[in-house]
């Protein structure tokens, strides 16, 4: 499970971090103009290479009669999606404004936008794959999303039916993109409230967060990366408690494989003493007694992992779509875990039979082959 965690976050980090991985991100403390003079001013700090604004707001997703997903809540980003910094990836569809398309849906229902004022364009959006696998939905689908919509200085809720041009890998099920020309969905055209900071190549990136942190209207600066780089060390965290256990686990393998061994030995005497009558060396009963625990360790490992494997993807497909909906957990198994079961369960045990060779080397062979009548 720790595997499959892990493996998401790598997927989500390539995601995330893309081709500028050193790219800083500025929350401000309200919302500002296209034409306010914070964008200016933040792109006249020096190591800054490019700034580009966007507008966060959130929203929920409105499941359609007779889907068994609840309704969700999401973040909607509004950024460029043609930009030259970053932009998020395209597993299926498009990008939205690449193709106007038509304006029915493969499900046949109508197009339209319910709050959008201008009507000109039909906003699109970019959902996660499993947003996308819960609501049932691709390419062409239209979804409906309950979002502020700026009325005057203040804003009122509406609901917009918005089709999705793409579908995008990122695991979090409430990320969504739409491109900063279709805010006219809430009616806030020309209004941002973050920005993505490019540093410029070989330049301290602390240097610049603290730079711009210092600028008027800017609420806080952290790094793209920072989010799932404390997931990951969270989970590296509970790893250091893992150890211990997985220590203790080895311990108790390697004391029961001797407990095996032992009562084999035991059960065996008459059998080990013929054998040494015969003149056969200690090394190769002991030899005999290690190639028949590695069998069993063998045979056992493999059961194990087969059913650690089928209960994984029991897991993962069974309960955590209700225990984490938010999130799509990739399996993934990394070699070291393999590795590790191998050592506690065909290593450990085979090994074993080595601490019965004191009683092999002190056993009695006479005493032992005398048969009482």
């Amino acid at each position: 499970m720790i595997d499959s965690f892990l493996t998401t976050l790598d997927r989500a980090d390539a995601e995330v971090l893309g081709n500028a991985p050193d790219r800083l991100f500025v929350r401000l403390d309200g919302f500002q103009l296209a034409g306010s003079s914070v964008l200016s001013d933040l792109s006249r700090i020096e190591g800054v290479a490019r700034v580009e604004p966007g507008l966060r707001l959130g929203g929920t997703v409105m499941p359609g009669p007779g889907e068994k997903v609840k309704e969700f809540e999401v973040m909607i980003d509004f950024i460029d999606l043609n930009s030259s910094v970053w932009r998020p990836s395209i597993v299926h569809g498009r990008r939205p404004g690449n193709d106007s398309g038509g304006a029915t849906a493969p499900n046949g229902r109508a197009a339209g936008v319910s709050g959008d004022p201008s009507g000109d364009a039909e906003p699109e959006l970019l959902v996660s794959h499993k947003a996308a696998d819960d609501l049932s939905v691709g390419p062409g689908d239209r979804i409906r999303i309950r979002h502020p919509n700026r009325d005057g200085v203040g804003y009122r809720w509406v609901e917009s039916d918005v089709r999705v041009a793409g579908i995008h890998p990122n695991p979090y099920r409430f990320v969504v993109f739409m491109d900063l020309d279709q805010a006219m969905l809430v009616n806030a055209e020309g209004i941002y409230n973050f920005v993505q900071v490019q540093p410029e190549a070989g330049t301290d990136a602390t240097t610049i967060q603290r730079a711009l942190f210092h600028q008027p209207g800017v609420a806080s600066v952290q790094p793209i990366a920072s989010v799932t780089r404390n997931i990951r060390q969270r989970i590296y965290e509970f790893l250091d408690v893992l150890d211990v256990i997985k220590g203790v686990v080895l311990l108790l393998a390697v004391l029961i494989a001797f407990n095996s061994s032992s009562i084999a030995v035991d059960e065996r005497a008459r059998e080990h003493a013929t054998m040494f009558a015969f003149g056969v060396p200690t090394r190769t009963v002991v030899g005999m007694a290690i190639a028949e625990s590695a069998c069993v360790g063998l045979a056992a490992t493999a059961t194990g992992v087969s059913v650690g494997l089928v209960l994984l993807h029991w897991i993962v497909s069974v309960l955590l779509p209700d225990t984490m909906p938010d999130l799509f957990v990739a399996v993934g198994v990394h070699h070291q875990t393999y590795l590790t079961a191998g050592l506690v369960g065909v290593v450990g045990v085979a090994l074993a039979p080595l601490l019965t060779l004191r009683k092999l080397r002190h056993m009695p062979v006479p005493e032992t082959l005398r048969v009482v009548e």
